[in-house]
């Protein structure tokens, strides 16, 4: 199911996208208002199991359109979210590198995840962000990610409700440029 909003965001049309679903309950072109169940949650398509696959897009419905819906929804009460950017020296981002977030106060790996992955997942006009990472509880955390052998961390604190930027900083000066 794709929703082409009533609003749009900076001139640009707005779509959400709803996929892997067990049964659709609405039909195309017809109008539906905030909170109105549209479907069911399936495993339909290529998928691991029963789970709503969500895409914000902006601009078209176009999958080089997608943007991180993490940035576009309330995170859970207590948690925050985290964004940030890993680049070469040249300041273009590094596709697919590996993200840990550590909590500082256990020592514990929180999430593990990559960034964005080419194309696809477009960033944030604002943000300028390559990942994203929802529903981090309030805290202190160690952020760290690599390529090759350059070596990048940063340090950030969660707010409930918020979203906070880390900057990532080398620390390896042997880096490979693209």
């Amino acid at each position: 199911v794709v929703i082409e909003h009533d609003v749009g965001y900076q001139g640009e049309p707005l779509y959400s996208l709803y996929a892997h679903l067990f049964a659709m309950l609405v039909q195309e072109g017809q109008h539906v208002e905030s909170g109105q169940p549209i479907a069911l949650t399936g495993t339909t398509g290529c998928s691991s199991g029963p789970h709503l696959h969500f895409e914000v897009r902006v601009g078209e419905n176009g999958y080089n359109f997608a943007r991180n819906p993490v940035l576009w929804m309330a995170p859970y009460t207590g948690t925050g979210v985290i964004a940030g950017r890993v680049t070469f020296a040249s300041g273009n981002p590094i596709h697919d590198a590996p993200i840990t977030v550590i909590d500082m106060d256990t020592g514990r790996v929180a999430f593990r995840q990559g960034t964005y992955a080419g194309p696809g997942v477009q960033p944030d006009d604002a943000w300028n962000e390559n990942f994203a990472i929802g529903d981090v509880p309030a805290g202190r955390y160690l952020v760290t990610s690599y390529f090759g052998s350059t070596t990048f961390a940063g340090e950030v604190t969660v707010v409930p409700g918020a979203t906070a930027w880390v900057d990532m900083v080398r620390f390896e000066a042997t880096e490979r440029d693209e």
